[in-house]
């Protein structure tokens, strides 16, 4: 059984926890990770309190693999006072994260159950759960766009995915304690990873397929939602492929490719209208079929004379 209480996290800090390398990270893992966390907070505090602004620092590292002590501090946007944020903003993103992890966790066929209390929220699915503070839990359901905060997060585990050598992500209540909150093991950063569709209307987004030639720039082997990279009409886009046939065919060596060769594809681009802008905006991309492989011309080598 595995329970994470979140009633033990402090109200205005919190430890990332990297497990992987003994006291060391990657520097583009650390600053990046921690660019997309700030902007996750970042963004509650925008939904949630749109007359304050909110200050991420880091305090200090720890021992362990790798660990960064992260605190908000806020004030008023007209800056003629300093002001406490609620001290909401880190136990919300928590309780994202973590319930968004319950839901991969487990089997999708067992239900997840929400029981209400007078002082918290229990979020159960099987034998395992995550105990949330009610007046936080209450807090997170007022974000009127929750999918914008999910898509910084998926950002910081596409980041870590990324870093073989993390292991592991964890949360801390202090930076020299023993014990994580909780942590999350690598095998589920996929489901961190990926971004939930939004139930919008139809007018909002609007995906199209079409034909496309995609140069491989990045090619990920596993059968996994990773996303490849590629250069689409002069420019650069990732993609996951999810035509369900394209990965045996690999494995059977019916495909053989490398970097420079060019997919003869089905690209599905997802586009969400720009109020502003009054146009639609290409947001991601999917691969649906692969059609064949195109192999670049490779440079031979010239027989002595």
């Amino acid at each position: 059984m595995t329970d994470i209480d979140l009633r033990n996290l402090p109200p205005d800090e919190f430890v990332l926890h990297f497990g992987g390398r003994p006291n060391e990270v990657d520097a583009f893992t650390f600053s990046n990770s921690l660019i997309a966390i700030g902007e996750a907070l970042q963004e509650i505090n925008k939904q949630l309190y749109p007359d304050m602004s909110v200050s991420i620092t880091i305090e200090g590292v720890g021992p362990g693999s790798f660990r960064a002590k992260i605190v908000t501090a806020g004030h008023s946007v007209m800056g003629l006072f300093k002001r406490r944020t609620p001290d909401l903003l880190i136990n919300i993103l928590a309780t994202i994260i973590f319930v968004k992890f319950l839901q991969g966790y487990i089997d999708p066929p067992t239900p997840m159950q929400i029981i209400i209390n007078d002082d918290s929220v229990v979020v159960q699915k099987g034998a395992d759960r995550v105990i949330v503070p009610r007046h936080v839990w209450d807090a997170k359901e007022r974000l009127p766009r929750p999918a914008d905060v999910q898509k910084h997060i998926a950002r910081t585990f596409e980041v870590v995915r990324e870093d073989t050598s993390i292991t592991e992500f964890g949360i801390l209540s202090h930076i020299q304690d023993e014990t994580a909150i909780a942590i999350i093991q690598r095998i589920h950063f996929d489901d961190l990873a990926r971004i939930e569709p939004e139930a919008e209307s139809d007018e909002a987004q609007r995906s199209s397929d079409q034909r496309a030639r995609l140069v491989v720039l990045r090619a990920i082997f596993e059968r996994s939602a990773r996303r490849w990279q590629f250069v689409w009409n002069g420019i650069r886009i990732s993609a996951s492929i999810i035509d369900p046939t394209f990965f045996d065919k690999l494995a059977s060596r019916e495909y053989v490719f490398g970097q420079g060769d060019i997919l003869d594809v089905t690209l599905r681009i997802h586009q969400r209208k720009d109020d502003v802008a009054g146009a639609y905006i290409n947001e991601s991309y999917e691969v649906v079929e692969v059609h064949g492989v195109e192999h670049a011309p490779r440079q031979t080598r010239l027989s002595p004379l």
